[in-house]
């Protein structure tokens, strides 16, 4: 069974370089649908922190949604594509009211539906 969009799932990372994000951790699924079921066989995902550092870019999402135990912010700016093989487990989903402010996040990040983007 394919990560799907608005899902939460541990996902290894694997070793960090810099400021990325490494190890096991929970991540949401922010990639399409079609793309979640393409023979690319990645997924494009935000990881959680449950170190709140309150950017713009996070957005707390508090337990039970999603099957965190604890409060953990979604990182925008983590934003990246990974290997299906790094899934774990599935936690569990967001509801689409969260899914909308996530969307809302990476939409300004990413300038999206922005003209003449420099």
């Amino acid at each position: 069974m394919a990560p799907q969009w608005a899902e939460v799932w541990d996902v290894d990372f694997g070793q960090p370089k810099g400021h990325e994000q490494g190890a096991q951790r929970p991540a949401l699924v922010v990639s399409a649908e079609w793309f979640n079921r393409t023979r690319a066989e990645l997924h494009v995902v935000t990881p959680l922190s449950s170190r709140n550092q309150a950017l713009g870019t996070h957005l707390t999402i508090h337990p039970p949604e999603g099957g965190l135990d604890v409060p953990s912010d979604v990182m925008c700016e983590h934003i990246r594509s990974v290997s299906a093989d790094r899934f774990v487990r599935k936690r569990g989903v967001l509801e689409d009211q969260t899914m909308d402010e996530v969307m809302k996040r990476l939409k300004v990040l990413l300038l999206l539906g922005r003209k003449g983007v420099r």
